[in-house]
């Protein structure tokens, strides 16, 4: 089988690439040919749009025997593509919620990154059950055409023990964008003795909140997947009390690693936990804090949590996620 996997431009920002590369990897060792491609990105944006759309269309086309997989972020790519070997990822519909998106910019992203590539379709994936919902809320007629196929976790998070730092824990807190809801954990760990963990470039007002509340921390960004993977395993703690998400990677590879993991009570970070996680109130400080002190102060919840996010992160091992895209690719 020949796959191509479309990515959106190279950059800094890789999370898509990270969700896809297990992928790739696996169905590289099980002797289908696969090849990546990055869409193309250049000053003057329309012109990225228009070459995009029509490159991917020719190749798809020209190349019938292949199977494409548009992995995220550039769905528009699929406008003109040919329907029957073109497959695509949505991770979440967070630029149709935007407030602060100009008016001509959000129909623009509705009609060519969702209605259009969502007609023109058979089969669309999403992450999560929060995604499809998501999505059928807006497009209730493209219902049958949505498989829910979650992340895979990659192969090189493994379960590795560590004794728990009691006195100054290590929490890992992966993202600083407003959803990742960085200012109310600041907020929260006042007055607890800890080593903040912060991977993302911070605002000035992130840096100046930390100093406001006198929180002990360390910031990392532009890191490789090795680098990582390295602070999972150094960690304690792993912090993930989102205010939205399309899936929420950190909660499985934290639970992998083997490290209990302090997230929100509401989709889909719910569902991913498994109800196997300390489960908090993302508005609340007070419900983070709690969260935090129970998993500090004892050791059998935090045994508990650990144990059976163990159990939970098992269903998303690489080659039950494979299984179910080879089903589709077979399908065309």
């Amino acid at each position: 089988m020949r796959i191509t996997y479309i990515f959106r431009h190279q950059s800094n920002e890789r999370s898509i690439e990270r969700v896809f590369e297990p992928i790739i990897q696996y169905m590289n060792d099980q002797g289908h040919l696969v090849k990546k491609d990055f869409a193309k990105s250049y000053k003057f944006w329309p012109f990225s749009l228009f070459y995009n759309m029509v490159r991917y269309a020719v190749y798809s086309y020209l190349k019938k025997d292949n199977i494409f997989h548009i992995t995220g972020d550039v769905q528009y790519v699929s406008c003109f593509m040919n329907p029957s070997n073109t497959i695509m990822t949505i991770h979440d519909c967070i630029s149709l919620h935007n407030e602060n998106t100009p008016i001509w910019l959000k129909k623009l992203v509705y009609k060519l990154w969702y209605e259009i590539p969502l007609k023109r379709l058979k089969t669309i994936t999403c992450i999560s059950n929060a995604t499809y919902q998501d999505i059928i809320s807006f497009f209730p007629w493209a219902k049958d055409k949505l498989r829910i196929i979650p992340n895979p976790i990659s192969p090189d998070f493994k379960p590795i023990t560590k004794d728990f730092n009691k006195i100054q824990p290590r929490i890992l807190h992966v993202g600083t964008r407003s959803n990742k809801n960085l200012e109310r954990v600041i907020q929260a760990l006042n007055g607890i003795s800890c080593k903040l963990i912060i991977i993302g470039v911070l605002s000035e007002e992130q840096k100046c909140l930390l100093k406001k509340y006198k929180i002990s921390y360390e910031n990392r960004f532009h890191i490789s997947d090795k680098e990582i993977i390295t602070e999972y395993i150094r960690a304690d703690i792993i912090s993930f009390p989102s205010l939205f998400e399309g899936f929420g990677m950190p909660i499985i590879e934290g639970q992998t690693i083997g490290r209990p993991v302090l997230t929100s009570n509401r989709e889909p970070m719910s569902f991913i936990a498994g109800q196997n996680a300390a489960l908090v109130y993302p508005e609340s400080v007070e419900s983070i804090r709690n969260g935090f002190l129970k998993l500090i102060n004892s050791k059998d919840y935090y045994d508990k949590v650990v144990e059976n996010g163990l159990i939970n992160a098992e269903k998303y091992n690489i080659k039950t996620i494979v299984s179910k895209y080879l089903e589709i690719y077979n399908s065309y």
